[in-house]
């Protein structure tokens, strides 16, 4: 049974944010791709006119701001790290001991990192339309799993199978990927002509053309 899986390296709000500049520059995201897939290899840097751009400086700070402010990310990580590990374990009661042990405090490192990276984000100054939406989107994210998160411990809490209630986080989890999707999807198509062209330009810069 695998509930989720790691994401090297990055935290799901900072790949969030990267996965937004991608669909926005007109790479592409496939509403069948997991929403928080690693982001692609970067093969070059900015030009001097990209780095002079308004909404690259904007998306490069908020993406930053996530990626400093990272708990909550840490938490969601190691939630998935802990499911995939319990579900590899021969010894069902050894996974479930697993779950009950180590979930709890996760979630606790989430609720409590939360108004950190909150108050980073909405210190974070952006001047574009894109940058507006993606703070949004990036706080929305936080917040949503941090209550998915409580909501898996309370019901861990009270469940007498263990498996159960990672199952019921699994299907919640899920449900909040198709809607960030759709959220996303409408940012991408609501930007101003000039912010897109900046970002699929910086995006060939640092990407490569896609």
């Amino acid at each position: 049974m695998r509930l989720g899986r790691v994401v090297p390296g990055r935290g799901r709000v900072a790949v969030v944010a990267t996965t937004v500049v991608v669909a926005a520059a007109g790479c592409g995201h496939k509403a069948s791709e997991p929403l928080v897939s690693p982001p692609p290899t970067t093969v070059g840097t900015l030009s001097s006119k990209s780095r002079a751009s308004r909404v690259v400086q904007d998306v490069t700070t908020i993406r930053t701001t996530a990626e400093r402010a990272g708990k909550v990310d840490e938490a969601m990580t190691g939630v998935y790290a802990v499911l995939n590990a319990a579900a590899q374990k021969n010894d069902v009661d050894a996974g479930v001991r697993l779950i009950r042990t180590q979930i709890p405090p996760l979630v606790n490192q989430a609720e409590q990192s939360l108004p950190a990276l909150q108050r980073a984000a909405e210190n974070v100054k952006v001047r574009t339309q894109a940058g507006r939406e993606l703070r949004t989107l990036m706080l929305t994210l936080a917040r949503a799993d941090v209550r998915m998160l409580v909501r898996f411990r309370d019901d861990l809490a009270t469940s007498r199978y263990a498996w159960d209630a990672a199952n019921r986080f699994g299907e919640q989890n899920n449900k909040l990927i198709k809607r960030l999707h759709a959220r996303m999807q409408k940012i991408v198509k609501g930007l101003p002509a000039a912010e897109s062209r900046a970002l699929k330009r910086a995006v060939g810069e640092i990407y490569g053309p896609g």
